[in-house]
């Protein structure tokens, strides 16, 4: 899961209706090796047209459901002067870092959004 922000705002996606928190905002997922930071700095420059400035990840955090648990390794990446230019398709968008969006959050998203803003990035 990206934690993607620039300056003072946080970039979330609308996952689709059907799955996993489905029509909730939330982190943008990709499917990465481990430590391999040129699948993020891929993933940034197809999204955003940059590169990352920096690349941090923590520790993976479990999310347990009734039937299953989900492991999720955040990773937070920070970039600079992001374009406005998003994928087709992908319905994204910035919001403050520190203000709760008026949408909504799946319950590890809200928690994450939380220790970036006590972490003070």
């Amino acid at each position: 899961m990206l934690i993607v922000y620039s300056g003072d705002e946080l970039y979330l996606e609308r996952r689709p209706t059907s799955g996993i928190w489905g029509g909730l905002w939330s982190f943008p997922e990709i499917s990465m090796a481990e430590s391999n930071e040129s699948d993020v700095t891929d993933w940034c420059q197809n999204r955003f047209a940059t590169q990352p400035a920096s690349i941090d990840q923590w520790e993976t955090i479990r999310h347990s459901f009734t039937h299953f648990d989900l492991n999720i390794r955040p990773v937070v990446v920070r970039i600079e002067n992001a374009s406005s230019t998003v994928t087709e398709g992908i319905v994204g968008n910035w919001y403050p870092l520190y203000e709760t969006p008026r949408v909504g959050l799946a319950a590890p998203v809200g928690k994450l959004m939380k220790s970036l803003q006590e972490a003070g990035q």
